[in-house]
Parts: C-alpha cells; structure tokens; sequence
C-alpha cells in the first residue's frame, strides 16, 4: 500500500500563514480541540503530528502534493492504456494477416470474422 502522509511537515508557525492565519477559535474548531490546546502549540510552535497533517492537507504544501501525485498518476495510466491501444491494434493485424492466409478450420473461426446471415423469405 501507498501511504501518501509527508515524511516532513513544515512547522505549525510556516503552515498557519499558508492557510491565511486562521485564529485559534477557527483552528480549535476545525481540529475539534480546546482554544486553549492551539495557543499553547502557538507558544511553542509544536503541534501533534495528527494535528500538523490535517493542516498540512488543507494548505499550499498538501495540495501541490495531490496535484503532483495525480498529475504521475495521470501520466501512468495515460501510458497504460496507450500502450494496451498499441498491442490490441498489433493483435488486429496478425489476426488480419492470418485470416489472409486461408482458413484452417479451427473451431473458433466463426469467431475470428465477421459472418453474413442470409435469410430466406421463403423459410
């Protein structure tokens, strides 16, 4: 599994400006802890880690790193299904090219190409 949780986390005094110096109140709320617990992380400017990624998440330096994570992820699949379009349409041409050759009567040539069914009114 890929755990996308920084190694490193900027510190409470970088993240707070990034997020447009939110007040204590706001920060209390959002992280569901007492105004007083945020003042005394302010004083010191250290913050439990659960308490740094959730601000981490909601700043500058959390969304440039889902943007970059998607943006590889993107660029991945892209390859991925470039590269299945690539070996379908190879796949194409060698049935194409053995279909020239003659039938064989394999079971499956029924499958292979299509068929015309033709209908009597007379039936």
């Amino acid at each position: 599994m890929k755990y996308l949780a920084p190694r490193s986390i900027p510190a409470l005094s970088q993240l707070l400006p990034d997020l447009g110096q939110p007040s204590p109140r706001e920060i209390a709320r959002y992280l569901d802890v007492s105004e007083r617990t945020v003042y005394g992380w302010k004083a010191t400017d250290n913050a439990p880690r659960s308490a740094l990624l959730a601000l981490f998440w909601e700043s500058s330096y959390g969304l440039s790193a889902l943007d970059a994570e998607l943006h590889n992820s993107v660029a991945v699949w892209r390859n991925l299904s470039e590269s299945l379009n690539h070996e379908a349409q190879m796949l194409r041409v060698r049935i194409a090219r053995l279909e020239k050759m003659g039938g064989f009567g394999s079971a499956n040539a029924p499958h292979l190409a299509p068929t015309v069914v033709q209908i009597s009114a007379f039936s």
